[in-house]
């Protein structure tokens, strides 16, 4: 599914924030994505993804800024649907945004989670040529001008979700365990049930999203569940990452609402999905296949460390901060 890529093909990543003129840009080709958007966007979701079906486009490049910053705090929570990361950042540090790509606004970070399945032959929502992959990551955030999450998703353009799909790697050497998914994981026994949470060491959000500027998916559907129906712009990164079976099989610890195991929180494909534009966006030369294979960055394994802080301490710091790191009261599963 996915080939090799050498680093001279790849493409390089900015992450720093754009210049305002390049944050305003508004072109024709923009502004013909989002008038896809108004028809297509209450069109479900997800969907199958595959390279011959999709519509070439180039956009002015997409930009993560600040995801770089470091956290003030970060906390990994069982919410009884999914294991979702919640941060919050000092009161005067820039908080990680979206902006450029087929946005005319910033679309800040809200949280992300995973979703998984019960065996490594599925997982993902979306599927790869028909396939799906054991493991999806949705890193979801709402448009700045709304002040809130809970206040963008009753708007058609309010939530952005950058979508990171995993592959399964079968040797399970040191070398191929993913280091950001496993710092997670690590901590996992602590939120094994449901309405928990732990407190993680403080880490910049580039730790475990790796942001890009082109070649990548678009497409525009919703999420129609009993407690959720709204509009969502998705972007898919084209760069699979790896995961081993050992770390799959931790997120399958996790209990439900019903102290349930957790073992199948994915939205299957609609039957009668409707066929909708799928963008592939400032493509690069390799189109040999709809994925590309990972190439991780040249970081050492870091041992994650729980939060010395106590609950006690950790209520006192959020009455003096005026602010408290929530999950957002939105569900992102059947």
């Amino acid at each position: 599914m996915a080939d090799d890529v050498s680093e001279e093909e790849t493409n390089v990543v900015q992450i720093q924030e754009p210049e305002e003129k390049d944050a305003g840009v508004t072109d024709e080709r923009v502004k013909f994505v989002q008038t896809v958007a108004l028809a297509e966007g209450e069109l479900d979701s997800p969907i199958n993804i595959n390279l011959t079906y999709t519509v070439p486009i180039d956009l002015p490049p997409l930009y993560f800024a600040h995801y770089e910053v470091l956290t003030k705090k970060v906390k990994l929570k069982n919410n009884g649907r999914t294991m979702v990361l919640n941060c919050t950042w000092q009161p005067k540090q820039p908080v990680p945004y979206l902006v450029g790509g087929p946005f005319t606004d910033r679309y800040e970070f809200s949280q992300l989670h995973f979703h998984w399945g019960n065996t490594c032959m599925e997982g993902s929502e979306h599927t790869v040529d028909g396939v799906q992959l054991p493991l999806e990551m949705h890193v979801v955030h709402f448009k700045t001008e709304y002040l809130t999450h809970e206040k963008a998703v009753k708007q058609p353009d309010g939530i952005a979700i950058v979508v990171y799909l995993f592959q399964l790697v079968l040797f399970q050497l040191h070398a191929e365990i993913n280091p950001a998914i496993q710092t997670l994981l690590d901590s996992i026994e602590t939120i094994e049930h449901a309405d928990t949470h732990v407190r993680l060491e403080n880490f910049p959000l580039t730790f475990i999203v790796e942001p890009f500027n082109v070649d990548y998916f678009l497409y525009f559907g919703a999420i129609h569940t009993s407690v959720l129906d709204h509009n969502v712009i998705w972007l898919i990164s084209r760069h699979v990452m790896n995961v081993t079976d050992d770390q799959i099989e931790h997120f399958r610890y996790l209990y439900d609402v019903f102290d349930e195991p957790m073992l199948r929180n994915f939205r299957p494909i609609p039957i009668d999905v409707a066929e909708r534009s799928v963008f592939h966006v400032c493509p690069s030369t390799v189109l040999i296949s709809t994925l590309l294979q990972h190439l991780p960055p040249e970081d050492t394994y870091i041992k994650p460390k729980l939060c010395k802080h106590s609950e006690e301490e950790e209520e006192e710091e959020e009455e003096e901060d005026g602010e408290e790191t929530t999950e957002q009261s939105i569900c992102y599963c059947p």
